[in-house]
């Protein structure tokens, strides 16, 4: 699959949409007190996508229309673009942890091949559009990587730093807002992180409503909503990456333990 249009997202830590109503309360909300959960287990699941949608594919497109430039010279017949359905790009990242274990699947599609003009001769491009899913399971010390079903490695996860901070504060997440059913906390729209840049630029930052619930492993709070412009390429490839949460909610003592491995095999 096409991954251009998430890279620059990493000069911005993790920030992972689709575009959903979103109802913005008047109130602020100040943060949780430490434990409120502990020991409990919940599941995030966001979903990002770019705005316009499959904007990725857009600059897979440009080579596919240079081929055909170069077939037209040759006098080559080719076949044309193929359709791609407008989730191609969508990635869904679920996120399981009860502060201490953590499972974070991430859901993508396939890709596309081509075009080959001195191969195929006539610009083919192939679209794949199988979903694969990633699984990281960490636990009692081991971080397991499940491919589409299959373990792919088990590492040892190294001992924490005893001088590396934990538990990032979510102070200045003071607005509240409810997105699908999700209450959340956001930085202010006049943050000083936000619109501060015309190329690379967070635009929404959020967190869930609660500290001390959806936590990444070194404690800090995983974002649970972020709008990211990008405009790097030039005033035909900006776009918006928009990462939204889709559900939260915390796992029953009857449901299957996330934690195991064999829970996520074939």
């Amino acid at each position: 699959m096409t991954k251009i249009f998430f890279l620059p997202l990493l000069a911005l830590a993790t920030l992972t949409g689709c575009d959903k109503p979103v109802t913005q309360a008047t109130a602020t909300t100040a943060p949780a007190k430490p434990g409120a959960h502990a020991g409990e287990s919940w599941e995030l699941v966001t979903l990002q996508r770019s705005d316009p949608v499959n904007w990725g594919v857009r600059t897979r497109k440009v080579s596919y229309d240079m081929c055909v430039g170069l077939a037209e010279l040759k006098k080559i017949p080719v076949q044309p673009f193929p359709t791609v359905p407008d989730d191609f790009e969508d990635e869904k990242v679920t996120r399981i942890t009860n502060g201490v274990s953590t499972v974070v699947v991430t859901e993508t599609s396939g890709g596309i091949e081509g075009p080959d003009i001195e191969g195929s001769g006539d610009c083919k491009m192939t679209v794949t559009t199988t979903r694969s899913k990633v699984v990281s399971v960490s636990h009692a010390g081991k971080t397991t990587q499940i491919v589409d079903g299959v373990v792919e490695e088990v590492t040892d996860n190294p001992p924490w730093p005893a001088y590396a901070p934990r538990g990032k504060s979510t102070a200045d997440y003071t607005v509240a807002r409810t997105v699908n059913g999700v209450q959340l906390r956001c930085w202010p729209d006049k943050f000083w992180l936000l619109n501060t840049n015309t190329r690379l630029d967070a635009r929404e930052m959020c967190v869930y409503h609660l500290d001390n619930v959806m936590v990444d492993e070194s404690g800090d709070p995983v974002t649970a909503r972020s709008h990211v412009w990008v405009d790097i390429a030039g005033p035909a490839m900006k776009h918006m990456v928009k990462m939204e949460p889709v559900s939260m909610r915390r796992i029953g003592p009857s449901e299957k333990d996330p934690y195991q491995v064999s829970t996520w095999l074939k």
